[in-house]
């Protein structure tokens, strides 16, 4: 079997770049041969998957949401697709936590080598891949809009700074959705797309979804952004103001609305109008054994 472990080399403070050597005989411990890849770009790391990925059998990742966002695009387009594998290396890591995996580098080696692999349904927005949430309105650019340079500093608490300005701008998104049970179009203040328990960091819901997605609809006050995310999706009963539906299909139309920026996986896009389905089984990731 063979294996590739594709790294960011500028990324000389994260834990896994002072652990290459250590990672690379554990690897070969497990697979016949084993190529160790430094990626020193965005670019050098799609020409990876798009060149060489499908003469191996697994490829190792490693790095935060962006990261296995980038990669989930790239792999749903191959023919012949490795098997991945994730060393979650990023800020908040919604994948990591969906997916039950850790930081732990030594653990992540551990579910690596045991090779116990489950297919892995993504949402696709027009030509884009999504892994686990698209979103527009209250909170969501923190994700894009905060420094680098102050998440690599303070992590995760880069994003509660951020997020306090935020509490006091004025959200209001007019866009029209349609789909099996739902037909409506009014102003919110967050619109939320999702097949994931876990988004910001925070657990919204008790397992992921499989074969479809959530729609989660917030009119007016930030208060109900901050209660849902507090308390999860339970507070959906108890409010007019959010609304969740369980979806297959979506079509979303912008109209005149001039804010076409959307989050994909906490990563900017553009987009005005889309439709969302569900990739199911777009590719295998290795994930721990059964819970218990």
């Amino acid at each position: 079997m063979k294996c590739a472990f594709i790294y960011d080399v500028k990324r000389k403070n994260c834990k896994v770049y002072k652990k290459i050597k250590m990672i690379e005989e554990k690897l070969k411990q497990s697979f016949s041969e084993v190529l160790i890849y430094p990626s020193k770009s965005v670019e050098e790391f799609c020409l990876f998957f798009r060149e060489q990925a499908k003469n191996f059998d697994y490829v190792i990742i490693t790095g935060g949401d962006g990261t296995f966002n980038l990669m989930a695009n790239e792999v749903a387009r191959l023919e012949q697709k490795p098997i991945i594998g994730y060393i979650a290396s990023g800020t908040v890591c919604d994948n990591m936590r969906k997916f039950r995996l850790t930081r732990n580098i030594n653990k992540a080696l551990d579910i690596i080598t045991a090779q116990n692999s489950e297919p892995v349904d993504v949402l696709k927005v027009n030509d884009y891949y999504c892994t686990y949430a698209f979103a527009k309105g209250k909170f969501v650019k923190i994700s894009y809009a905060t420094h680098s340079i102050l998440k690599r500093v303070i992590g995760k608490f880069a994003y509660y700074f951020s997020s306090m300005k935020e509490l006091f701008t004025i959200n209001r998104i007019k866009l029209e959705f349609k789909g099996e049970g739902i037909a409506e179009k009014k102003v919110y203040s967050l619109v939320l797309i999702t097949n994931s328990n876990y988004v910001a960091g925070l657990k919204i819901r008790k397992k992921p979804s499989k074969d479809n997605f959530q729609l989660y609809l917030f009119e007016k006050s930030f208060l109900h952004v901050l209660r849902f995310f507090i308390f999860g999706d339970r507070v959906v009963k108890k409010s007019r103001r959010i609304r969740k539906y369980n979806l297959e299909e979506l079509t979303v139309i912008a109209g005149k609305n001039k804010d076409h920026e959307w989050s994909n996986d906490g990563e900017k896009i553009i987009e005005t109008d889309f439709t969302v389905t569900v990739e199911k089984a777009c590719f295998k990731l290795l994930v721990p054994g059964n819970e218990d």
